[in-house]
């Protein structure tokens, strides 16, 4: 049968529609010539344990893990130390020019073989892979983001049988196409000499990039299992959106089936409709094939799914069961009832770039994802829990999956549907142009269908995008000189570009997940051209790439940001992790390697030093790393904002990482939130008021997301550093859903004069009845400018419920206050905060250490310059 089972997760700031509660119940059954009565279900047989490996041609096996990889197997093994240890990344390069074999073996009982088909179902293998059953080859993989079902009965037996997973080379697999070619393609990221990645299906990170280090291996990488099933199978049910509305939401299921009998199917299909149950059949014939059915669903008065921020993410259960003579086979798919359009379209300022969901524009709000790790098969449920916890905390409703990284695994998209994050997913190209011929193009459908099969059904995904950067670069970033492309050659190169992202891709989007947005590249414009701002999404690195000034932002804002940001090293326990005393040095071989942009660290002590006091040692450098970009990305994101509806999205590059380096992520590999982190999550708060200098007046915005409007007061008080009131005003306003409120301030500047600039600061608190829904402080100078005084904290820690409150006071101004428990493990719910004299912050503490031991390691930095 199949049937709906309601989930709803709540959301704090619930839409201001709320939809009647339903339980609806749709009955579905498939029935081969027999009755219901003594069904037999499919069997399935996990083949993840028992595994071996060793190196191709050698003579000893070693204990494996599966999902696995071989650099972490060969970690496990003792073989070599922990490749982000120290400079062991240059330790570890032979791995990626060896073969590996990996070995196990199954149980086959009389109950399994009985069955009429047995698949071996391989969710990853990484990459090109010969796949051996009792020595019979049965698969050449050649594709890290497609899964493999195999029908190998005919090569099983009862008792007990062999797996072998012949793993080659990919870097030497591919090296005669690198040769024979008469072009080099222009993957500027690939870390080797010669760059074979563009002719590899394969994550491109791993083969090198400014935010990862080169770690090219192989390896099981998800799962694999065995199937065995009589008569009919279920390979994919799609529930296609037909119409949707408050009243009802219809969709076509789209069943695909793969059958190996001959006969009539019989589908019953009971619909509760106002209470009374329904019946329509239909009789459709298989015959040994694969074949597609579509049947009508519906589902009346719908509770919709929002992003979060915007309402509940109300998920329904639908559970398909097929019957063929004695067997049962079943599935179950989950949908949210929702609308989705990307706007990208030519209007008065350019070209838009934005998301309606249920027909209201939505401000997209997040970051870029880059994998985990960069051995993705070791990330853990806990951890991506962990991290769609942070991002609905963090007030998140969208993530770009990079083109980079990989197809994300199934948990990720299911925390996406349950947590109201959007997913920006690329197709996993980026950097270069690629090889067309027919096996590499063959290769590239089979993997796009088998990711839109997989994730088409999930209420967060938003839109479906072909590459990253690649369209951008081969327009703008001379590749054709730097790699001595011909005329001929640029011209066969880019037929293939369009043959790849303007013909497969968008083909098989329309086939399998229609009426979802597709474009070809992002950005769709150039950061280098102002023109390009006013033009769909843009990845804007003025800052930083161009070297320009963090001020750059407030000019500088395009239609939808989709990259931007500046890097920052991890905190001082997350360093400690990795580097011994002497590492610890600004001018170390090893913070060196850490840092993979080719700008380097000195482009980012310059930006310190632009902006903050030259740091003191490093430890101080760390930390002002931080501070500075958390300031300048969140100045970025509040120019973005108050510029709606011109601009429409910020995704900030980057939210993760993949090793404990130094880059653009606000979350280091080891879940630790930086500076930014904290700060964006007030940058992305649904009301948010944000003060800047423009000449002698202060204008003052209020962006509301919230869509109901609202009464409320804002209070201002000009305030010196030590606490005296030189002015203040209170504001009635009435703020209307969903714009950006513009208020100019030009009366207290009488207060102030030329040395007065620097020890005050303007406090801005808006409330309303239920208390404060945002405050922002504004100085009025750099703060290496400032003249911040001496801070001295009244400081408390007790225990709350179970971790800590610290609460602070200061009586004077406390600038960029960082929290560190020294050497130990802590996570502060809040950090790196301004304090206005007089404040009383509160902040909880999680820590696995004793009350005593967190007093006694608590260290409390400030931007006072000692």
């Amino acid at each position: 049968m199949q049937s709906f089972n309601k989930k709803t997760n709540p959301d704090l700031n619930t839409h201001l529609i709320n939809f009647q509660k339903i339980v609806t119940t749709i009955v579905l059954i498939f029935i081969v010539q027999t009755s219901v009565a003594q069904l037999k279900e499919s069997l399935n047989l996990s083949l993840n344990s028992g595994w071996q490996f060793r190196e191709a041609n050698t003579e000893r096996w070693m204990n494996a893990t599966v999902p696995g990889c071989v650099h972490t197997d060969l970690v496990s093994n003792g073989v070599i130390e922990d490749v982000f240890n120290g400079s062991n990344e240059k330790n570890v390069q032979w791995i990626e020019t060896k073969d590996w074999e990996y070995r196990s073996t199954f149980n086959i009982d009389e109950k399994l073989m009985a069955k009429e088909n047995i698949d071996l179902v391989m969710e990853g293998l990484d990459t090109y892979a010969d796949v051996f059953i009792n020595e019979t080859k049965v698969l050449e993989a050649d594709n890290m983001f497609t899964g493999y079902t195999i029908p190998v009965k005919q090569f099983i037996t009862n008792g007990q049988n062999t797996i072998r997973i012949y793993f080659h080379s990919a870097v030497n697999y591919v090296m005669p196409l690198f040769q024979a070619s008469d072009v080099k393609y222009p993957a500027d990221n690939d870390g080797a000499e010669n760059k074979t990645s563009p002719y590899t299906r394969k994550a491109a990170y791993q083969f090198g990039w400014d935010i990862a280090p080169r770690m090219v291996g192989c390896g099981i990488w998800r799962s694999l299992k065995l199937e065995a099933w009589n008569g009919v199978k279920i390979t994919d049910v799609y529930l296609r959106p037909i119409k949707i509305t408050s009243k009802r939401a219809k969709y076509e299921a789209e069943v695909s089936l793969e059958a190996t009998y001959s006969g009539p199917l019989q589908f019953i299909i009971r619909d509760y409709e106002d209470g009374e149950l329904t019946a329509k059949k239909l009789i459709v014939n298989a015959d040994n094939r694969k074949m597609k059915i579509k049947i009508p669903v519906s589902i009346k008065n719908p509770e919709l799914w929002w992003p979060n921020g915007s309402g509940t993410q109300t998920l329904y259960d639908l559970d398909f069961e097929v019957v063929a003579g004695n067997d049962l086979y079943k599935t179950t798919k989950q949908i949210g009832v929702r609308t989705i359009e990307v706007i990208n379209k030519a209007d008065k300022d350019g070209k838009s770039f934005f998301v309606k969901v249920n027909e209201l524009p939505t401000y997209m709000k997040g970051a870029n994802y880059v994998p985990m790790d960069i051995f993705p098969s070791r990330v853990t449920p806990e951890q991506y829990s962990k991290l769609f916890a942070d991002l609905k905390k963090s007030n998140f409703n969208m993530l770009r999956v990079w083109g980079g990284g990989i197809y994300e695994s199934d948990e990720f998209y299911r925390l996406a549907d349950e947590n109201g994050i959007l997913i920006w997913q690329d197709f996993m190209f980026s950097g270069t142009m690629y090889p067309v011929d027919s096996a590499f193009t063959e290769r590239v459908r089979s993997e796009a269908r088998y990711n839109i099969v997989r994730l088409h059904n999930h209420p967060s995904l938003a839109l479906w995008c072909g590459n990253n950067e690649i369209q951008v670069a081969w327009d703008n970033w001379g590749w054709q000189k730097t790699y001595n492309i011909t005329a001929a050659q640029a011209t066969k190169m880019y037929d293939g570009y369009k043959k790849i992202f303007n013909e497969i891709l968008p083909s098989e989007v329309e086939k399998s997940d229609s009426g979802m947005f597709y474009f070809a590249s992002s950005p769709q414009s150039n950061w280098g051209n102002a023109a390009g701002l006013k033009s769909g999404d843009n990845h804007y690195w003025g800052v930083w790439h161009g070297e320009e000034p963090v001020e750059s932002y407030q000019t500088n804002v395009p239609r939808f940001a989709s990259e931007f940001g500046l890097p920052s090293l991890p905190e001082m326990n997350s360093i400690a992790r990795f580097t011994t005393a002497d590492d610890r040095n600004i001018n170390s071989e090893l913070m060196h390697n850490r840092m993979k942009s080719y700008k380097g660290l000195g482009l980012l002590e310059k930006y310190v030093d632009a902006n903050y006091n030259a740091a003191n040692d490093f430890e101080d450098f760390v930390y002002k790393t931080n501070v500075l970009q958390a300031d300048a990305v969140t100045s970025a994101i509040e120019a973005q904002r108050i510029s709606k509806p011109f601009c429409m999205g910020s995704l900030y590059w980057q939210l993760t990482d993949c090793w404990p380096g130094i880059t653009w992520s606000s979350i280091d590999y080891y879940g630790k939130w930086k500076a930014l982190q904290y700060r964006v999550k007030d940058a992305f708060e649904a009301v948010m008021i944000t003060p800047q200098m423009e000449k002698n007046k202060v204008k003052l915005w209020i962006v509301d997301d919230k869509n109901i409007g609202f009464n409320a007061t804002l209070d201002l008080r000009l305030i010196n550093f030590t606490g005296k009131v030189l002015w203040n005003k209170d504001y009635k306003l009435k703020i209307k859903a969903n714009e950006s409120y513009a208020l100019t301030i030009d009366s207290l500047f009488e207060e102030l004069n030329e040395d007065g600039r620097k020890n005050v600061a303007l406090e801005c608190i808006l409330f309303d009845s239920k208390g404060v829904i945002s405050q922002r402080n504004l100085f009025f100078e750099k703060t290496k400018q400032l003249d911040l005084p001496a801070v001295e904290f009244e400081k408390d820690v007790c225990q709350y419920g179970k971790g800590y409150m610290l609460t602070l006071q200061s009586k004077t101004v406390a600038k960029n206050v960082c929290l560190t428990v020294v050497n130990g493990d802590a996570d502060f719910s809040d950090n790196y905060f301004d304090m206005m004299p007089g404040e009383v912050r509160q902040v909880e503490i999680t820590s696995p250490l004793s009350i005593e031991q967190v007093v006694a390691n608590l260290k409390i930095r400030t931007m006072r310059k000692e």
